[in-house]
């Protein structure tokens, strides 16, 4: 089935709703633009240690922490500009996402992760460097590119592109 354009605006209203209570009751630092599925974990346990920047999107099912429950650890969790977080993936409490990056679904991120990066696996590792991308993650031209090239078979994983 097809989601009609109300579907789209219920599902829009209740990103938009999530990202507020978020930003405002939990009072996590959450930029202008960000949209937080309704379905995702942001830590609310040490709100004060969660950082999104600008124009980010986190998909359903995904965690962002700031603290371990199995000990007495909490930490600040940065997240860049531009990122995007995929479904189900798991930011580990102290992480540093760069600006610009991609972190793949069902991905565990228990390493910081360098700007302009995509990122995959359990645990996470860099398999494409140096792309750009815009509002939400989405890959610009160069990324394209290269995912072109993938396609084709001339790029193997953790090439640089």
């Amino acid at each position: 089935m097809r989601p009609g354009v109300a579907h789209v605006f219920i599902l829009n209203s209740l990103r938009a709703l999530r990202t507020w209570c978020s930003r405002n009751l939990a009072e996590n630092d959450i930029g202008r633009g960000v949209k937080i599925a309704v379905r995702a974990y942001i830590d609310v346990t040490n709100p004060h240690g969660v950082h999104i920047g600008e124009g980010t999107l986190i998909e359903t099912q995904a965690a962002v922490l700031a603290h371990d429950p199995a000990r007495p650890f909490r930490a600040h969790t940065y997240i860049g500009r531009n990122c995007f977080i995929g479904t189900r993936a798991i930011v580990m409490p102290g992480i540093t996402i760069g600006d610009q990056s991609i972190v793949l679904a069902g991905s565990l991120v228990n390493a910081d992760v360098p700007a302009g990066s995509i990122v995959a696996g359990c645990p996470a590792r860099v398999v494409r460097s140096g792309i750009q991308t815009g509002k939400y993650g989405t890959l610009l031209d160069n990324g394209k590119a290269a995912l072109a090239q993938d396609a084709k078979g001339t790029l193997e994983w953790g090439d640089a592109v």
